[in-house]
């Protein structure tokens, strides 16, 4: 999986450097359909999602992800513009409100979409699309670090105990 996720960012990032903007923002939307398509296939596959559920299982997947897509677009807009120094201490106090708000929101979702889906998907399914979401994610993040190259390390990650360093 990592493999294929490599292929096709290195492979837009390729196409992306010799065209003219439209061509570019056309080949931009192609290797996006294309990677979740891929997506898609995987997801399917690894979850050992039965024909019978695909139907319903996608419909209330793909709702689920622009919701959750949506909330992180407002959380990522209200870090970016809602915590400035040079605001007053009741903007900064309304910033930290509306941010929990919609961090509320992002688990009523989640909590949704665990009911709906099991509907559609048992529990070991669920499990398995939890799992694969976080290793898209985490690789995707990955492929995007790499590609930038004056971007500072990680910082350090925790053990496995949820302490820090063994130091």
């Amino acid at each position: 999986m990592k493999n294929l996720f490599v292929f096709f960012f290195l492979f837009g990032s390729v196409c992306a450097q010799a065209q003219p903007p439209n061509l570019l923002q056309e080949r931009m939307q192609q290797r996006k359909a294309e990677i979740e398509q891929a997506k898609r296939e995987i997801i399917t596959t690894r979850i050992n999602l039965k024909p019978e559920q695909e139907k319903n299982f996608w419909e209330v997947y793909d709702k689920y992800t622009l919701e959750r897509i949506s909330l992180r677009k407002q959380i990522t807009r209200l870090r970016r513009m809602g915590f400035s120094m040079a605001a007053t201490d009741a903007e900064l106090e309304k910033s930290f409100d509306d941010l929990i708000a919609l961090r509320q929101k992002e688990v009523d979702a989640d909590k949704n979409y665990k009911t709906l889906l099991l509907k559609i998907i048992n529990i070991r399914q669920l499990s398995e699309l939890h799992r694969l979401e976080h290793e898209y994610f985490k690789r995707v993040l990955e492929i995007v670090r790499d590609r930038q190259p004056n971007r500072p390390p990680p910082p350090h990650k925790r053990n496995d105990d949820g302490g820090g360093d063994d130091d």
